[in-house]
């Protein structure tokens, strides 16, 4: 279980990790657009006021895109953090550990440990559905299911 739970831990933060890569390399596009704009500007210095106008109000329309793309990723992000946490606390040792100590208390309840056989069962299920909600929960944070 460690070892899945390193495994789904670590797909999680690779998934993170091209998210925030690409997020970044369209961040640095649009940067270098501005920065390209700025000098068309500025090269534009004493030609047709109306054009410069316009040239301004793209700029600055292009920059209020560039703030609302930024809004998004942090929102994005934050999500993404909620959801890797809430796999964490599916897989995690501490709610594994919950889970055997229940069963070992059914089993236990039972005369000459007859009920330890339905007991272990129940444990291996109630495992299973916490790896298949992890499963789940792991195919909606990976950023191709989405894109």
């Amino acid at each position: 279980m460690p070892q899945r739970s390193a495994v789904i831990g670590r797909i999680a933060v690779d998934g993170m990790e091209a998210l925030r890569q690409q997020a970044a390399r369209r961040l640095g596009d649009q940067r270098r657009q501005q920065t390209e704009q700025l000098l068309e500007l500025r090269g534009l210095r004493g030609k047709s006021g109306s054009k410069v106008k316009l040239m301004l109000e793209r700029a600055q329309a292009d920059s209020a895109e560039f703030e609302r793309c930024t809004v998004r990723l942090s929102a994005l992000k934050a999500v993404h953090a909620r959801q890797l946490k809430q796999v964490m606390q599916l897989l995690s040792s501490d709610r594994v550990r919950d889970e055997v100590a229940q069963m070992r208390k059914t089993s236990d309840s039972s005369w000459f440990k007859l009920g330890a056989r339905k007991a272990f069962v129940a444990l291996c299920e109630r495992l299973r559905t916490m790896m298949a909600q992890s499963t789940q929960k792991v195919g909606e944070i990976e950023p191709d299911a989405h894109w």
